[in-house]
């Protein structure tokens, strides 16, 4: 898959996903979730890790980690 294909997804996505909406990638445990515009922040993609590959549904307890910027993965 080009680079190309893969910025029109992820554009794709932002523009016509909704909002909160997870979209499952080829990695398990691992998810894009769409995040509204929030006060002079637009709508943007996060990563979201599931620890325990729930997949977002089951028990009470999550265990996820959420991306949303260049510095939050740099904190790692």
């Amino acid at each position: 898959m080009t680079n190309e294909t893969v910025d029109n997804r992820l554009t794709g996505f932002l523009k016509k996903g909704n909002d909160w909406e997870r979209k499952q990638t080829d990695v398990a445990g691992v998810f894009l979730l769409k995040l509204p515009a929030f006060r002079s922040r637009p709508a943007c993609i996060a990563i979201v890790i599931d620890a325990l590959c729930q997949g977002g549904g089951g028990g009470n307890r999550r265990r996820e980690l959420i991306i949303r910027t260049k510095e939050d993965m740099e904190r790692l």
